[in-house]
Parts: C-alpha cells; sequence; structure tokens
C-alpha cells in the first residue's frame, strides 16, 4: 500500500511539474521572455511546435501542440483521480483504441478531408493521454504488487 501511494505522488508530481512549463504562458509575463525561450527549448524535442496547431494566450504559443496538451491535460486530469482511487484498472486494448481517435484525426487531416482543428486534435490528445496515464499506473501498480 505505500508503494502505491508513493507511484501516485511521484505521478502526480512529474505531471504537473511538466505542465506547469506547458502552462508557461498563463504566468509568465513579459519581462520573463528568455525562460519562456528556454522553456520551449527543453519542450521542442517532444513536440513540433507548429504555430499554426498551438494554441495562444498572453500573445505567446503553449510550449506544445493542441494535441500535445490534451495528452499532458489528460494525464494531469487522470492522475487526481488516480490519486484518490485504488480500483483503477484497464486492459492493453483500451490503450490501443485509444489511439484510433488521433489516427483517424491524422489520415482525415493529411488527405483533405477537413482542415486542421485544434479542438478535435485537443480531445482525441486528451482521450489517449488519459488512458495512456491509467495503463501506466495499472501496469506499475501490477508490477510492484508481485
Amino acid at each position: 500500500m505505500q508503494n502505491l501511494l508513493s507511484i501516485k505522488l511521484i505521478i502526480i508530481i512529474t505531471i504537473s511539474i511538466w505542465f506547469l512549463g506547458i502552462l508557461s504562458p498563463f504566468y509568465l509575463n513579459y519581462n520573463y521572455l528568455d525562460f519562456y525561450f528556454i522553456l520551449k527549448m527543453i519542450y521542442d524535442p517532444i513536440c513540433h511546435q507548429n504555430p499554426d496547431k498551438c494554441f495562444i494566450y498572453n500573445n505567446l504559443y503553449l510550449l506544445v501542440c493542441s494535441r500535445c496538451f490534451g495528452i499532458y491535460f489528460g494525464m494531469i486530469a487522470i492522475s487526481i483521480i488516480i490519486f484518490f482511487s485504488n480500483k483503477v484498472n484497464i486492459h492493453k486494448k483500451f490503450l490501443i483504441i485509444s489511439t484510433f481517435p488521433i489516427i483517424l484525426d491524422v489520415i482525415f487531416y493529411n488527405l483533405k478531408i477537413y482542415s486542421y482543428n485544434k479542438t478535435i486534435a485537443f480531445v482525441t490528445g486528451f482521450i489517449f493521454g488519459a488512458i495512456l496515464l491509467l495503463f501506466i499506473f495499472t501496469t506499475l501498480k501490477e508490477f510492484f504488487k508481485n
């Protein structure tokens, strides 16, 4: 039980710190633009950061695209639920299924069936991020149980 609480705390703290960096345009003012650009370089290997696909706040782009933002937002949201619940289990098939909306969105966009939509990208990312963290937590819980 102590291992489970430690896992939960490590997950929520790690994701929260990462998410705070993503949200830097919400709390940084123009006196700290150097820090914003340093953070942008840190997040660059993780996301393409295409300005056309990023949400904007305070005239600054978030440090990840709308899909990645959805993934991390889904992770932070579900980590709070995980923290207060011990009955969280998910099968690998749900992780695989959660990738379908993202794959379909990318295919439809690339086939020019519709133009890029930040909201759709965010929602598909949110679904995947939430399921991904549930799967990671379930896997870690099983690993430390044995």
